[in-house]
């Protein structure tokens, strides 16, 4: 979990609440919909929509979390002072450690 405090704030500028967040990414819900809801994109990336259609998980390599991070402060700027933009509206970002010394960069989206 990276940033939580901002992208906390972005979802209440979204008016969604921590719960219904949570909830959407209900580990019972990404098991039993994975077969269903997971595609790999044009660009290689992973998607995975939530049960309930409201977000999107999306796979990205380490360069891209890198530029999210460094771009995230005035991105959440942009979006407190233009709430009605067309910009996507990233829910949050985390990263997996695997057992194999690997790490899984991946982003939440709005739908």
């Amino acid at each position: 979990d990276h940033h939580t405090k901002i992208f906390e704030h972005i979802r209440q500028l979204s008016d969604m609440s921590t719960e219904e967040y949570m909830n959407s990414l209900d580990p019972k819900q990404l098991q039993e919909n994975l077969s269903d809801g997971f595609s790999e994109g044009k660009s290689g990336s992973f998607f995975w929509i939530s049960k309930d259609k409201t977000l999107i998980m999306k796979s990205i390599t380490q360069s891209e979390a890198s530029l999210l991070s460094s771009m995230l402060p005035k991105y959440h700027l942009h979006l407190m002072n233009n709430p009605n933009t067309l910009l996507s509206k990233f829910f949050g970002y985390y990263s997996i450690r695997m057992q194999e010394g690997y790490t899984n960069y991946f982003v939440v989206m709005d739908n």
